[in-house]
């Protein structure tokens, strides 16, 4: 499935996939990078993956979607840090299993309790660069 940048005009899709407000959409597109998955059909957001990068680890900051679409999602920020040598690192709710088996199946682990998020528990997930994937410096 094709990803791409996120614009202003997937700001509806964004906020109705992630369970977010369309302000909190905005934001991501203007803060943060946003890549997209669409729908072949009707061109609608099917799914999305946020990310910044902060001290040299690249935070996973929202992934959302159709579960079969999620490891195509996580590609983009995996394929930035391994550009980069950088860690990733994302915080999720203990409920959203399909997010937690594709970061698994990507290599994160788990690496402690994160904050609580809006009355949720949360884990916190790390994917090291493998040794291969860091650049000489």
């Amino acid at each position: 499935m094709p990803v791409r940048d996120a614009t202003p005009d997937d700001v509806a899709g964004i906020a109705s996939v992630g369970s977010i407000g369309t302000r909190a959409g905005e934001r991501l597109i203007r803060e943060r990078t946003v890549r997209v998955t669409v729908s072949s059909q009707d061109g609608s957001v099917s799914g999305f993956v946020s990310f910044d990068v902060d001290g040299g680890v690249v935070h996973i900051t929202h992934l959302a979607g159709r579960e079969e679409i999620l490891p195509r999602l996580l590609e983009e920020p995996l394929t930035f840090a391994a550009r980069t040598g950088a860690t990733l690192e994302t915080v999720i709710p203990v409920d959203e299993q399909p997010v937690i088996t594709a970061l698994r199946q990507a290599g994160f682990r788990k690496v402690g309790p994160g904050p609580p998020f809006e009355g949720r528990e949360t884990r916190r997930y790390r994917r090291c660069p493998p040794d291969d994937e860091v650049e000489d410096r």
